[in-house]
C-alpha cells in the first residue's frame, strides 16, 4: 500500500515469526517478500520484480530455495 514502518526488531525475529506461513521468503539478508506479489525474476541476474515496480537482489545462496518457493 505504499506505507513505510519501522520496527524495533531486525529481520531474523520477522523471519521467525512468519516460518509458519509459507507465502513469506526471505531472499537476502535484507529482504523478506511475500512470494504472491512477485511478477518475474531473473536466476542469472539474481534480480526480482515486485509487483509494486520494486526491483530487489536475492541470494546466490538461496537461488535453489527460492525458485523451489515458487514452484519453478
Amino acid at each position: 500500500e505504499g506505507k513505510n514502518l519501522t520496527a524495533s526488531k531486525n529481520l531474523k525475529y520477522f523471519e521467525g515469526l512468519l516460518q509458519e506461513h509459507s507465502e513469506f521468503f526471505r531472499c537476502h539478508k535484507s529482504w523478506i517478500i511475500s512470494i504472491n506479489k512477485v511478477k518475474s525474476y531473473s536466476s542469472s541476474k539474481f534480480t526480482i520484480s515486485m509487483n509494486s515496480g520494486l526491483q530487489l537482489r536475492f541470494s546466490k545462496s538461496k537461488k535453489k530455495e527460492f525458485q523451489d518457493a515458487l514452484g519453478v
